[in-house]
């Protein structure tokens, strides 16, 4: 029964698993085209990579350890972002199992369901460590870097509290704070949070027969910080970091409630705001306990507490360095998806603080069960907020799959349309940097599948043949805007995938009859003539507009044909949509 209850504690796991496997796309997404990421892999494929490569700052972070397993998963898998996405799962798993360890280190001995209490305290975690409100993290190869930090945490605080040789406790510890520190800035957190864990004392007595490991614990986070700072440079201008005082106290709050920003139907800033001051009033209430505790001499319940504290810590710490360096940027920086994995961590500390104080208080000053009450109620809150978000969060797995889908169609014609305008917001903000880096990954083997070397469409050309990627769709004209800008527009979308088109591109018909490509379109567009001609689900997202440049037309061609072909991402194969138009010049 005990290894049942465990397997269904483990079970949230199972969701963004299977939301990798069905909505992750093969696909470098923004800032992967850095050239300090990036441009790594081309350094290293060239013989040409270096120590001070690795080390080089990434905005204010220094990602060395992503870096090295980035590159390791390319030396076999020709650069698969989905494996990454893998890892990076993989990664939380390890910080799951790290909070099994400290659940059942930190169960009250004196509890005679304790074998339920963990189970059912590591099935609240997990809801909340593999919430599908970080869904950025789960579909992108960048959550690998991002769950990095906590993953060596976690480690380092299961190594400090264990039976473990102190001797083997205190270089192991080392080495994960080193790592978690050039995993992320956010790593920097391990120095005091698995410091104060591993140099716990219950006297001063211990505390001064401590001394010279906690020198020796300083002075390794003085070299690791030596090196991290010396010429650090960060990326955004100096004005985000100076937010003014209430972006700075609305992002500190709301930060550790930011993934319960979506789905109670109430403004998303009313929500996490709320929800984040009562889990610090929760925090505050737990520091207190433990500070009564320690006047007490109650020193084992003590160190009970203080591993839940500093796990509550790394999300905390993260809240102060995110006011400092990313409020400026506006209220909406707390909601990013991607961040949830650094605020989720003080509701996991909750859901066993607050059980151990109510216990404790209960046994202490018994009061006709209101102490057991209050767990309760905030266990059932947490499961509902988090059941609350996922129908959301699904949505946002389908919009953000749309989206990789998209940026990859209009890089696959990077060489043919350097100017399509889905680049910029899809894929990379510098464009030119951008069509450099993928020639080098193609001509690598690193982007698949490779390409469009050819205008003639007609070499990637299919037809809806009933293989599951059938594509229905149209031109259904041309406008010209007031400017005299002339668009060619329509709708596209896979029946079959139940999905918009990848993308769009039109063709000219040059003097041999090839279709030859020389536009691309911007998808997702809402067209007005569209209403009432589609149903619901293809309406929505269907519809596509592209600029013409006529100019890109040879002179001698007069007269000549525009098609327009949906071109699917996954296998660079383009269907011919109908509506062929004649344009005379």
């Amino acid at each position: 029964m005990r290894w049942i209850g465990l397997a269904l504690a483990a079970s949230p796991a199972g969701l963004p698993l299977l939301i990798i496997l069905r909505y992750g796309v093969n696909f470098y997404y923004w800032d992967e085209w850095d050239p300090d990421v990036v441009g790594i892999y081309i350094k290293a494929h060239r013989d040409q990579l270096t120590l001070a490569d690795l080390v080089s700052p990434h905005n204010e972070h220094r990602i060395l350890l992503p870096r090295l397993f980035y590159l390791l998963l390319n030396s076999f898998s020709q650069s698969n972002e989905i494996l990454a996405m893998l890892v990076g799962w993989g990664l939380v798993c390890v910080t799951s199992l790290c909070v099994l360890y400290l659940i059942r280190r930190t169960a009250d001995r004196q509890d005679s369901s304790a074998g339920f209490s963990v189970s059912w305290r590591w099935l609240l975690c997990n809801l909340l460590i593999f919430t599908m409100a970080q869904c950025e993290n789960w579909l992108s190869a960048w959550g690998l870097t991002n769950a990095m930090p906590m993953a060596f945490i976690a480690l380092g605080i299961v190594i400090a509290i264990s039976r473990i040789d102190f001797w083997i406790r205190l270089p192991a510890c080392l080495l994960l704070a080193a790592a978690a520190s050039f995993s992320n800035a956010c790593g920097f957190g391990a120095w005091p949070l698995v410091g104060v864990v591993l140099l716990w004392s219950t006297s001063p007595g211990t505390f001064r027969g401590k001394m010279p490991l906690i020198f020796a614990w300083g002075a390794g986070f003085a070299a690791i910080a030596g090196i991290y700072f010396y010429h650090l440079q960060s990326g955004p201008p100096a004005d985000v970091y100076t937010p003014g005082a209430s972006r700075f106290i609305f992002y500190l709050i709301a930060f550790p409630a930011n993934a319960f920003a979506y789905g109670t139907g109430l403004p998303w800033e009313t929500v996490c705001f709320a929800i984040g001051s009562i889990l610090y009033l929760l925090f505050l209430a737990s520091l207190y306990q433990f500070f009564a505790a320690w006047r007490s001499k109650r020193f084992e319940y003590c160190q009970r507490l203080l591993v839940w504290l500093t796990v509550a810590g790394f999300s905390m710490l993260n809240a102060v360095m995110g006011a400092m360096t990313r409020s400026g940027f506006g209220y909406e920086q707390v909601k990013i998806s991607r961040y949830v994995t650094f605020g989720i961590y003080l509701p996991v500390a909750l859901i066993n603080l607050v059980p151990m104080v109510c216990e404790d208080l209960n046994r202490r000053h018994p009061s006709r069960g209101v102490w057991n009450q209050i767990p309760r109620f905030f266990e059932a809150a947490m499961v509902v907020l988090v059941l609350l978000s996922l129908p959301l969060a699904l949505n946002s797995a389908q919009t953000t799959q749309s989206r990789r889908l998209a940026g990859k169609a209009a890089l696959l014609l990077i060489d043919l349309v350097p100017d399509n305008p889905q680049l910029a917001p899809l894929v990379y903000q510098h464009v030119d940097r951008l069509a450099q880096e993928a020639d080098a990954l193609n001509g690598m083997g690193y982007l698949q599948p490779p390409l469009i070397g050819s205008s003639d469409a007609s070499l990637i050309a299919r037809q809806n043949g009933g293989d599951g990627r059938d594509v229905s769709g149209a031109m259904i004209g041309l406008v010209r805007d007031s400017a005299g800008q002339l668009y060619a527009r329509g709708w596209a979308f896979s029946p079959q995938l139940g999905r918009a088109a990848d993308g769009v591109f039109i063709t000219y018909q040059d003097a041999a009859g090839h279709p030859i490509i020389f536009a691309a379109a911007r998808m997702r567009v809402q067209l007005d003539e569209l209403a009432g001609k589609l149903p619901p689900e293809e309406l929505r997202d269907s519809g596509w507009q592209a600029v013409l440049d006529l100019r890109r037309i040879p002179a001698s061609l007069h007269t000549t044909q525009l098609e327009a072909w949906a071109l699917d991402a996954e296998t660079a194969r383009a269907t011919p949509l109908d509506g062929m138009v004649n344009i005379q010049r």
